[in-house]
């Protein structure tokens, strides 16, 4: 992914830009751009995703004071 970023900006690999970024920066940027160049016309919806159950566990969970 280093080599992708610096070709795509046509950075050097000791350009200050490119030093100063962290892995995390570069695949941001990398997923990015392969799901804005790969888009798929259709959508994932996960249908047995339920907020109100979670937040109803997260509630009844016993919390351990620190």
């Amino acid at each position: 992914m280093q080599f992708w970023f610096r070709r795509k900006y046509q950075l050097t690999p000791n350009d200050p830009k490119f030093l100063d970024l962290t892995i995390e920066d570069i695949e941001t940027d990398y997923w990015a751009h392969y799901y804005y160049e790969n888009a798929t016309a259709d959508e994932v919806e996960d249908e047995d995703f339920d907020l109100d159950d979670i937040l109803q566990k997260m509630e009844n969970d016993d919390w351990e004071e620190l």
